[in-house]
Parts: structure tokens; sequence; C-alpha cells
């Protein structure tokens, strides 16, 4: 608005100095063509001159009048590059405000965009925490029911030893020797560890079922070795310190309930994952037969576990 009025301004200055431009010749010829007596209508008229110092003002007047208008054109340019440079500037301005608002928009735009990942990472963060805790429970649970099945598995398929048979024949005077057939019924093979056999008569009281052949633990039979699902072995224990005599009760029959000779003990095994079983027995002697048969509970005295 500045630079508008200035050139305003200018252009009226010249506009003026034009108008006396021309005023001044015209006045200047009727003063130059003034009319004295002796001239039209006056037969004895007398043509004036221009004095030397009237034609010295007159040039100085117009040269007064070119370097005012030199002056002007000179004012109304620098008015006119000013104006050129500050509507320039004005652009400029124009220009880095839109940039400035540009750039204000694409942070905003960022910022918001930031915000958004930030929401949909929360959100994907309770999705996968919900999925964890999802894949944690269906691993738990297949953990247990891999755990029920691998024992029901070693339920089912499991070594197991069984007493088949238990034979010994009545050498009077001599050690009572007894041979024993054990036999691996199971599905898997058996390492058997370790043997506590015993052979000894009971009477009256220490017939009763406090003598359990898992107290068997005086007399050991040692040796390892390996029965394969199927597989029997035929194997002798000797008793260290009980002899067939007449006078100790070793001849008793088999029918008598409260005296008898009885082979019994335990047999200690492992899997093949290392889990250690138990083969307990108690078998009462038939001196018919020459063998050991099974005449108790076969809960208490014969057992697989």
């Amino acid at each position: 608005m500045r630079s508008l009025l200035v050139i305003l301004i200018l252009v009226c200055g010249i506009s003026s100095a034009y108008g006396q431009e021309k005023q001044q010749p015209a006045q200047g010829s009727k003063s130059t063509n003034r009319k004295t007596a002796g001239s039209e209508g006056n037969p004895f008229s007398v043509k004036q001159h221009k004095t030397a110092q009237e034609k010295t003002d007159e040039g100085k007047q117009e040269v007064d009048t070119k370097e005012n208008m030199d002056i002007q054109r000179t004012s109304l340019k620098v008015s006119k590059d000013t104006f050129v440079l500050n509507q320039e500037a004005l652009d400029y301005t124009r220009r880095a405000a839109w940039a400035a608002v540009i750039a204000a928009g694409a942070a905003i735009f960022a910022m918001f965009t930031a915000i958004g990942q930030l929401v949909m990472f929360w959100i994907q963060l309770g999705h996968m925490r919900k999925s964890n805790e999802t894949a944690a429970t269906v691993a738990a649970a297949s953990l247990e029911n891999t755990k029920l099945a691998h024992a029901e598995f070693v339920a089912t398929h499991r070594p197991k030893i069984i007493l088949r048979d238990a034979t010994s024949e009545q050498d009077m005077g001599q050690l009572i020797t007894v041979k024993y057939i054990l036999c691996n019924v199971g599905d898997m093979q058996a390492r058997v560890t370790d043997q506590r056999l015993r052979v000894k008569v009971f009477e009256g009281f220490e017939f009763g079922p406090d003598n359990l052949p898992g107290d068997v633990d005086t007399e050991r039979e040692s040796g390892v070795f390996i029965l394969n699902p199927g597989e029997q072995v035929d194997l002798t224990f000797k008793s260290p310190d009980l002899h067939w005599r007449d006078n100790n009760n070793t001849c008793h029959t088999f029918l008598e309930p409260e005296y008898g000779m009885l082979f019994s003990g335990k047999i200690i095994y492992e899997d093949a994952h290392g889990t250690k079983r138990l083969t307990g027995f108690r078998r009462k002697y038939a001196d018919n037969q020459h063998r050991f048969l099974s005449v108790d509970s076969r809960e208490h005295y014969e057992y697989q576990n």
C-alpha cells in the first residue's frame, strides 16, 4: 500500500510539472507579443525584444524543470524497483508461509501416523499375548495328555517278570537247593539288577501275613542279566544254612496250615526308561510234588509292580 501511494504522489507531481511547462511559454509569448502603442490599430508600433536577463532566466527555468522531471523519473523508477522488490519479497514470504504450512501439515500427519502405528502395536501386542496364553494352555494340555498317554503306555507296555516255577529235590543232610524259572511276560525288555531270596521253615504265628516277600533282605542272589519279552531263564538258589532233615520240619506236608517251608523273595529290575520295578512271591513247598506252590492270597504274596 505504501508503494502504491508513493507512485500516485510521483504521478501527480509529474502532471503538475507538465502543466507549468505549458503555461510558461504561453505567458512568455504574452509578454513578448504584448501590444504597445502603435501596433495593430496603431500604425506606429514597436516590436519589443527579450533582454539577455530574461533569456537567461528562461533557460534556467527550463533546466530546472528538466532536472525536476529527471529527479521525478528517477524517483519513479526507484519506487517501481522498490515495488517490484517488495512484491518479490511478498511472493517469497507467501511461498515460505505455504512451505511452512505444508511442513506443519506433514509433521502433524506423521505424528498421527506414529500414534496410529503405536495403537496398532499395542493391539497386536494384546493379540500376541492372548495367542501366547492360548498356546501355553494348549501346550500344557498337550503335555498333560502326553504324560497321561505315556503313563498309559508304560502301564500297558512294560516288562513283567513272574516266577514261573520253583522246585527242590529232598536230599537229606544237604543244603536245600531251589531251582526256579523267571519269565518276562511283558511287552518290553527287562534288566534284572537284584534278587533277594530266602528258604525258611515257618511254624505257628510265623506263618502269618507279616512275613511278606518284600521283607526278604538277609540272603541275596546277585547278578545282572537281560530278559527280552517272552524270554525265560533257569536259575538256582542254595540256602546258606537250611538243610534237609526230618527233625527241622522241612518235610511237613503241604496241607498243614501252620507249618511249612516257604520259598520267598523279590526280583528287582528296570524297564527301558530306567523305571525300577519289583516282583514279589511267597510259595509253600509240597513234598509230594517237590515243588513250591502258591497257597496265599496273590494280592499279598504274588505281585508285579
